[in-house]
């Protein structure tokens, strides 16, 4: 991805956690921040960005071929 692409991106997260931290300041009842079933804690949403350190062929891959890759149990 290029530079240009990531920072258009970075600033329309800006703009988006700025807007939704507006509008979660205006409910009666904050809602408790989400987390997985383990604990570990969820952002609002997720980008390129937060993937910027992977190879998807060499760290994900397709289903059914190595690296094989299972989640875990409800």
């Amino acid at each position: 991805m290029a530079d240009s692409d990531k920072e258009v991106i970075r600033e329309a997260v800006q703009e988006y956690e700025d807007k939704l931290t507006d509008a979660l300041a205006r409910q009666k009842e904050p809602k408790p921040a989400p987390e997985t079933s383990y604990g570990m804690p969820l952002k609002a949403v997720y980008t390129p960005e937060d993937t910027s350190g992977q190879d998807y062929l060499r760290d994900l891959g397709f289903p059914g071929f190595i690296p094989f890759h299972q989640g875990y149990p409800p």
